[in-house]
């Protein structure tokens, strides 16, 4: 049977406890060597012996007691440590990882009791008791004052939660994008997700890095598009090479002013959370990922009774990478065909239920819709549908729910603001 490990967030606690004094006694009460894996364990072990002699924890210190492990290896787990996320967050990741390995282990063994012809009233009798041990030793790891909660959040509310703009102003007044959240946008095919990704990473990237994972298209579709938005000319005009060339350069130049990281290839959820970690390291400033679109992502390692489960893991990793590297995670995701069996065509979170928990694990959740492309020629209010993307603010986690209305030009690759759409030239676009 194999054992599953996060030796990642293994490694970034045991980064942490070297540089954070303040937070091991608290590691210490929730964790013990038994709840890593082998090689982390004995580092774990190290720095505990080193914080009970009252000693300095170093590479070089932990060294001297585990000299099978190099201190360049140790330098490197040591710079691991790159957001100013809680280090009991950390812990209880792992700690979960252990109640899952050791939750496995039990029901194996109490597999092969039943399978054996042991009687199965002593069976499930021994299952519970060591099923409730095993919930009571959780419960003890939750036990957390609130004072050190309420001191965190107050230092948070006094610094100011860091808010991330997207460049469309009806959107940005309605959802707060922030480090730490994960931003759902849902729709059928065709109708823009990828395209407002896109539009969202060049605006973000004016000012702070993005990464942006696409596991559908290539890297020739994704700048060609670019190009398209900045020189308001079709793709197949400039893959034809119907574009002058002084037009295609300036465009080149502006995209190159970008802060854009863009990885297009098919990517596990684990290959996604290391190249983040990685690029983390390199550019101190990431705050924004993209991902388009998430039932392209496999899950990383485990087998699954259905694609729902595995959209259902891949959607808790998105989260936990939210959470644990610091950053502002936008992705797409496909809705199913229920919307497209309604008369108006309009999507819900119904649409999205049906895919795993990611309505649960999103923070906020947009849901698109062109009303022009099921052949609707006026919205609800009258206004004619040509040109104009819905989206619906489903779910706001800090703020109401909505629907706003934006600029949509598909030949251009163009998603902006209606208001500068309704003026007779555009003028400097967002991105």
């Amino acid at each position: 049977m194999q054992l599953q490990y996060d030796r990642d967030t293994e490694r970034v606690l045991l980064s942490k406890m070297m540089i954070t004094p303040e937070g091991r006694s608290s590691v210490f009460e929730m964790l013990d060597a038994a709840d890593f894996s082998a090689d982390s364990a004995q580092i774990f072990d190290a720095i505990k012996q080193l914080h009970l002699e009252g000693k300095e924890i170093t590479p070089f210190s932990i060294h001297v007691i585990l000299p099978v492990v190099p201190v360049s290896e140790l330098i490197e787990i040591q710079s691991l440590s790159v957001t100013d996320a809680d280090i009991d967050m950390y812990a209880q990741v792992v700690k979960e990882k252990s109640l899952k390995r050791q939750l496995a282990l039990m029901l194996e063994t109490h597999k092969k009791h039943a399978t054996n012809g042991q009687d199965p009233f002593s069976i499930m009798a021994s299952l519970f008791s060591e099923l409730e041990n095993l919930s009571n030793r959780k419960s003890e790891t939750l036990k957390r004052d609130i004072s050190s909660a309420l001191e965190r959040t107050l230092q948070q509310i006094q610094k100011g939660t860091e808010v991330i703009k997207t460049g469309l102003i009806d959107l940005d007044r309605l959802v707060m994008l922030s480090p730490g959240t994960v931003t759902t946008v849902a729709a059928r095919p065709r109708v823009g997700k990828s395209l407002l990704l896109s539009t969202i990473a060049e605006s973000v990237a004016n000012e702070t890095p993005v990464a942006f994972f696409s596991l559908e298209m290539t890297e020739n579709a994704i700048i060609s598009r670019m190009i398209s938005r900045h020189i308001s000319r079709s793709v197949q005009e400039i893959m034809s090479g119907k574009v002058q060339a002084e037009d295609m350069m300036e465009a080149v130049e502006k995209i190159l002013r970008k802060k854009i990281y863009l990885y297009a290839e098919p990517m596990s959820a684990m290959d996604i959370r290391l190249t983040v970690q990685s690029l983390k390291r390199e550019v101190k400033n990431l705050k924004v990922v993209f991902v388009d679109y998430l039932q392209l992502v496999k899950a990383s390692g485990e087998k699954y009774y259905s694609r729902e489960q595995e959209v259902a893991d891949v959607m808790r990793s998105m989260s936990h990478l939210a959470k644990n590297l610091e950053v502002c995670v936008i992705l797409a995701a496909q809705l199913n065909r229920m919307s497209e069996q309604r008369p108006d065509r309009v999507p819900s979170l119904a649409d999205l239920r049906e895919s795993g928990s990611i309505e649960q694990d999103s923070d906020n959740v947009l849901l698109l819709h062109r009303p022009e492309l099921f052949g609707q020629t006026t919205l609800s209010d009258g206004t004619l549908s040509k040109n104009i993307l819905e989206v619906r603010v489903a779910k706001n986690r800090n703020g109401p729910q909505g629907n706003i209305r934006l600029y949509f030009d598909g030949s251009r690759m163009l998603i902006s603001n209606l208001q500068e759409a309704e003026k007779e030239e555009l003028g400097e676009l967002p991105f």
